[in-house]
């Protein structure tokens, strides 16, 4: 079996924020979630960087979610939108 896929034979690419060796490095790593709730106008946003706790909350419109994202290191985002 081809390592790019998994057992679904669902394509997965390389995580460009993974070390190309696994060992010390890998452990240092720091995991950040950032939960994205999508409304019409606006954005909110909670910042993880452990599980169950949130260290940051935020209100923002289109742009200033854009600047949030440019700004920050490579993170694992999750939305939720709801029709």
């Amino acid at each position: 079996m081809d390592s790019s896929r998994d057992s679904n034979g669902i394509e997965v690419p390389e995580s460009p924020c993974a070390p190309d060796t696994p060992g010390e490095e890998e452990s240092k790593m720091k995991s950040t979630t950032i939960a994205v709730d999508l409304a019409k106008a606006v954005f909110e946003v909670a910042v993880s960087q452990r599980p169950g706790q949130v260290a940051e909350r935020h209100r923002l419109s289109r742009g200033q979610f854009s600047r949030l994202l440019a700004d920050r290191a490579p993170a694992t985002i999750v939305m939720e939108a709801c029709g």
